[in-house]
């Protein structure tokens, strides 16, 4: 940090599991920042690939104030920003992880609104641009490409019925995270929950303008069956723990903890128009694979079964 300086200090987490394959195109685009006054706190939480050599070379040649905490075993998302979050010293805060990319003017942009607005204002996000695997732009829209709502609301209500916010893309007050006590370590993912908690109290700030890169590709963590049970069951869990604000808050999480049971019971959540979608843009085998056999009826968990029987097969 510049002492000298009188931005204010942006602590940024960045979050590797796994992730060899794109964290040096992340990291470089937080060093590449516009802003000058950022502090970096890398996590790396038990890869098993050969991310934490990358990281520690990568350190050696940039001079961004940087830290790195790497757990010896995965310990989860949560308990893992909770790490990073104890060691930033930053005004504002935001978390990515080690796959999406920020674009130049991200942190600038989002700083100069936040010291403009009032303290009741802790969230800034935008909308991103879709990638795949090998950064090649999918979709200049991450809200159109997943059919979020125009006109999609960020309060309590609104986020109960549907998580319209880009993780990424988020830049908080880091007092108002801290106040919250952090993110909450029995759950298996981080940013729904850390919303809902937010809105209950402070105000939210969209850009339209898409300033980070989301990276979207088939055969990543989050859209395994595995993960998608995990994030099934926690997203009942943590609806609960908003029950009680109003009648009209407990009848909205009732409403939406129908289609969350049916999916953890089915492993079916993704619609067979969501998976042309997903053939659209990423035109990959497995993405016709999967929209075919949604056609003829067959569930997701069974075809995910049938894959891995004559893969093993060959």
């Amino acid at each position: 940090m510049d002492m000298g300086n009188k931005e204010p200090l942006v602590s940024i987490v960045a979050a590797c599991f796994n992730h060899e394959k794109f964290l040096e195109e992340t990291l470089d685009s937080i060093a590449k920042q516009s802003y000058s006054n950022i502090e970096l706190i890398i996590t790396d939480d038990g890869s098993r690939d050969n991310s934490v050599v990358l990281i520690k070379e990568w350190m050696a040649r940039n001079t961004i104030p940087c830290t790195l905490i790497a757990n010896e075993k995965n310990e989860g998302i949560c308990k893992t920003f909770n790490k990073g979050l104890a060691k930033c010293t930053g005004k504002y805060f935001q978390v990515i992880a080690c796959d999406d990319v920020m674009l130049e003017d991200k942190i600038k942009s989002q700083v100069a609104i936040l010291e403009k607005s009032s303290e009741q204002v802790a969230v800034i996000y935008t909308d991103a641009q879709v990638i795949d695997e090998n950064s090649i732009l999918i979709h200049d829209s991450f809200s159109k490409y997943w059919n979020f709502p125009a006109d999609a609301e960020t309060t309590l209500k609104g986020l109960i019925k549907q998580n319209t916010i880009i993780a990424p893309s988020v830049l908080i007050r880091r007092s108002a995270l801290v106040e919250l006590g952090g993110y909450d370590e029995k759950l298996s993912y981080e940013d729904w929950d850390i919303w809902l908690r937010l809105a209950r109290k402070y105000d939210f700030i969209k850009l339209e303008k898409p300033l980070v890169k989301y990276r979207h590709f088939s055969t990543s963590m989050s859209q395994g069956s595995t993960y998608r049970t995990a994030i099934a069951k926690d997203s009942v869990q943590l609806l609960e723990k908003h029950r009680g604000v109003s009648t009209e808050i407990d009848k909205l999480i009732d409403e939406a903890q129908r289609p969350l049971i049916t999916a953890l019971i089915e492993n079916n959540d993704a619609t067979t128009s969501v998976l042309w979608k997903k053939l659209k843009y990423e035109k990959t085998w497995y993405s016709l694979y999967m929209f075919s056999c949604s056609l003829i009826g067959i569930k997701q968990k069974k075809a995910h079964a049938f894959k891995n029987f004559f893969k093993k097969a060959k």
